[in-house]
């Protein structure tokens, strides 16, 4: 189902801001990751990498096992591990949660006197980006509907990347569009802040989408995320 939305019909629009000193985006140059793993497409294949071998399997056990005060019971056993990316002093895992609750995480580890030590771990969302630009979450108002005729969708993003609060008002939003019969599937990329900045969270912002063909019945689906997911209302300040 997922592949089928991201192989039909695809809108690419870009809204000018003030700014337009950076190249925007198309759906070609979409890229997936979950925290230090990157995929080799979009819409990413989870299962892409090899699986862990012995090597592997003993940073698992240390990770799991080890004096890492983790609390780990049942982590080993809730997720098949891969191997993202490996070199002699590092080994980065990616896991899948054999429970759609597990969901998906990440384990690093370095060389540390022949054997794999544990350096970070823990949950991951796998979400889209590309090149100087970041994902942003996609809502509808609380309370709003769209007729079945509607062709532009009146919206909200809230950027996920740390932006010190501010909305992008002078910043290139990116909105790539994905129509199929069943459902309309939509990726929202912000340009990213060059400057320094803090993480206080970030503002819900207006967005217009436009379609190729009314709504009619179809899901509306928010796809910075892998699998996309249906988009959800948000109470928003007066």
């Amino acid at each position: 189902m997922w592949k089928l939305l991201f192989v039909s019909t695809v809108v690419l629009v870009g809204c000018a801001s003030e700014g337009g000193d950076v190249a925007l985006p198309t759906a070609s140059e979409l890229e997936a990751g979950c925290g230090p793993v990157r995929f080799g497409s979009v819409p990413p294949v989870l299962d892409q990498f090899p699986t862990v071998d012995a090597d592997a399997r003993s940073a698992v056990d240390e990770l799991v096992n080890g004096p890492t005060g983790l609390e780990a019971v049942g982590f080993e056993q809730d997720y098949e591990w891969s191997i993202a990316s490996r070199t002699d002093d590092e080994l980065v895992l990616f896991g899948q949660g054999q429970t759609p609750e597990a969901g998906t995480v990440v384990a690093q580890f370095v060389r540390e006197d022949g054997e794999w030590a544990p350096r970070s771990w823990g949950g991951c969302q796998v979400e889209i980006h590309a090149d100087g630009f970041g994902p942003a979450q996609l809502a509808t108002a609380s309370g709003q509907s769209f007729p079945a005729d509607s062709t532009e969708l009146s919206l909200v993003i809230r950027e996920l990347d740390c932006a010190s609060g501010q909305a992008p008002t002078d910043r290139d939003l990116v909105p790539i569009v994905t129509e199929t019969d069943e459902a309309v599937s939509i990726v929202v990329l912000v340009e990213r802040v060059d400057d320094d900045v803090t993480c206080p969270g970030n503002p819900w912002h207006p967005i217009t989408i436009s379609l190729e063909s009314p709504l009619g019945s179809r899901q509306l689906l928010d796809a910075h995320t892998f699998p996309p997911q249906p988009v959800e209302p948000v109470e928003l300040a007066d």
